[in-house]
């Protein structure tokens, strides 16, 4: 039961991978777009400046639980690795707890600015798309960040980390063997 559950949540964040990178694709074809539009044709595509830093938003904040489950977050390990294997779990637990509680705070907050940008009517300058839809995805990708960080805490303290396997997009998917947690 704790494997499906734990593997459920690795696959909800690889989904939201893969929306990042749908985003990236959508940030790089209206930057080639408005290159070619400016530079050929005299005639930049509207608003292309205000898309773009609101697609990264999707981009990093869709990107980060995904991040977790792989292990590839920026690491300083002159400690670490000179550790044994408890001590690195140990490290790792206190490590995600703290985040746990960063993360959290992070989260409420994204949210609650959300609710401003909301009730103050603010858009974008060109397009008059409502910027706190884009708070709010950020505040998905923290609280999903928020959801890794929990269920590998949680397999690491079931020694989770390399029983569950998948394959790229199905349920159950998780850490392959060898990887880090």
């Amino acid at each position: 039961m704790l494997r499906r559950v734990v593997g459920s949540i690795r696959f909800l964040n690889r989904v939201g991978h893969y929306f990042a990178g749908a985003a990236l694709l959508a940030m790089l074809a209206l930057t080639v777009v408005d290159i070619v539009g400016r530079s050929l044709f005299n005639s930049p595509l509207s608003g292309t400046v205000e898309v773009t830093p609101l697609l990264l938003v999707v981009v990093v904040y869709l990107g980060f639980a995904h991040a977790e489950h792989q292990g590839d977050h920026v690491s300083v390990d002159l400690v670490y690795t000179r550790v044994g294997p408890r001590a690195q779990r140990v490290a790792d637990l206190v490590a995600r707890s703290v985040s746990l509680v960063v993360l959290g705070v992070v989260t409420w907050q994204l949210w609650r600015y959300a609710g401003v940008q909301e009730a103050g009517g603010y858009t974008t300058a060109v397009l008059e798309w409502e910027i706190h839809w884009f708070v709010r995805i950020a505040a998905l990708g923290a609280a999903l960040l928020w959801l890794a960080t929990l269920v590998e805490i949680v397999a690491v303290v079931a020694r989770l980390d390399r029983q569950v396997s998948a394959g790229p997009l199905t349920p159950g998917g998780g850490l392959r063997e060898g990887s880090a947690p």
